[in-house]
């Protein structure tokens, strides 16, 4: 059944507010929470932003999320080229014109259903001794923790390909002769490593999914490429992990 096209207003906090002498012009479907505020022990008056929201039209919530990711991202890269150090953010809510809302991040946690907790399962995988399986776990348990889709990506493709390597070695680019979906997995993870991409197998793959043979995670385009197949990745990794573990 196909999701129905909402407007959607996403928020993000910053990890820390910052503090600026002035706030001019603004940035189209996106809204700085400001407040006044003394920028020193004089009383010099400033303005501190604590977070954004940008709104998403006519969209379903996939997509707006991806969208406004990618514009969260540029805005908090471009403050963090202003002040010449890290800022962070994340999102926390997002609400339809529906009147859906979603919690997605909340400072220090991300909201999810109850579960049934085995906890003898868990105390099996402590005591199992299966440095692979727990490698595994940790990279996946790192893929859920990631707060943008290239690291996630990353994170859930090194339980896959610890699964295709146990036996072999994974496939280098130049040497990929059909395109299967496992295929277009693997040159994705190539494009979130490398700069760009020069074996001829690689590159006709790389051209055929995303036009060109190099990745910027700060193109919406690029990022949507990402997107759209991180649900796949992460469902082999839950897949390779439950029948060892407590899923």
């Amino acid at each position: 059944m196909t999701e129905e096209l909402s407007d959607w207003t996403i928020h993000f906090n910053l990890g820390s507010p910052c503090l600026e002498k002035e706030i001019k012009g603004r940035i189209n479907s996106v809204e700085f929470d400001t407040d006044a505020c003394n920028l020193d022990i004089a009383g010099t008056k400033g303005i501190k932003i604590t977070g954004f929201t940008i709104t998403v039209k006519s969209t379903n919530k996939r997509e707006a999320q991806l969208l406004a990711e990618g514009k969260g991202r540029i805005i908090l890269n471009c403050l963090s080229s202003i002040h010449s150090h890290t800022i962070t953010g994340y999102l926390t809510t997002m609400t339809s014109s529906k009147g859906e809302g979603f919690a997605e991040i909340t400072g220090d946690g991300i909201i999810h259903g109850p579960e049934i907790i085995d906890l003898a399962c868990i105390n099996d995988v402590i005591n199992s001794k299966d440095e692979r399986y727990l490698r595994q776990l940790s990279h996946y348990a790192r893929g859920l923790a990631a707060t943008d889709l290239g690291n996630k990506y990353r994170e859930f493709y090194q339980v896959y390909e610890d699964e295709l390597t146990k036996t072999k070695k994974t496939k280098p680019p130049n040497y990929l002769k059909k395109t299967d979906e496992d295929d277009i997995l693997r040159i994705i993870r190539h494009l979130l490593n490398h700069p760009r991409l020069t074996g001829s197998e690689a590159v006709t793959i790389a051209n055929s999914i995303l036009g060109k043979t190099s990745i910027d995670l700060d193109n919406i385009e690029d990022l949507k490429l990402v997107g759209n197949y991180l649900g796949k990745i992460q469902k082999k990794a839950e897949d390779l992990l439950k029948p060892g573990g407590c899923g």
